[in-house]
């Protein structure tokens, strides 16, 4: 009987741990629901946007931005060091996100899409780790260009 007191209550009282985590847990979710930006959120607001507005993301955040028939929407943004910024083609054409300068984009010789934006909702992302204001184009449509400001 000693023995089973001895695996029994660790066991049971381990199970209790291990529910109070995940109620915790569960809470703490339902409590910062809405808190957290999501792309949803992002998409909605930036689609309002003309193309000649900038938009600032929140630390922690994926930015996006639109490429359509008419360029890049916002053609400006402001991140912090480390943001992810996603670059989604609206079009039936192919698309190449790379840095200024054109044809040579050697300003962020990595910043560059390649082959990788195809056809429509094909997207590219790029993680800005150097601060500074950053240009860019579409290296099919060069008189396609946008801003990147990454304090």
């Amino acid at each position: 009987m000693s023995s089973i007191k001895k695996i029994g209550y660790p066991l049971i009282g381990l199970f209790i741990v291990v529910i109070a985590f995940f109620i915790v847990s569960a809470r703490k979710i339902e409590e910062n629901k809405g808190q957290i930006p999501s792309i949803d959120n992002q998409t909605q607001n930036q689609n309002s946007l003309s193309s000649e507005e900038s938009i600032s993301f929140p630390e922690g955040s994926i930015a996006v931005v639109f490429i359509n028939q008419d360029g890049f929407n916002p053609t400006t943004i402001e991140v912090v060091t480390g943001t992810t910024v996603r670059f989604i083609n609206q079009t039936e054409d192919p698309m190449r996100v790379a840095s200024d300068p054109y044809p040579i984009n050697i300003d962020l010789p990595d910043f560059d899409s390649q082959a990788k934006i195809q056809v429509k909702d094909d997207y590219y992302e790029y993680t800005f780790s150097k601060t500074g204001s950053w240009g860019y184009h579409n290296q099919n449509a060069p008189n396609q260009k946008g801003k990147i400001i990454v304090n």
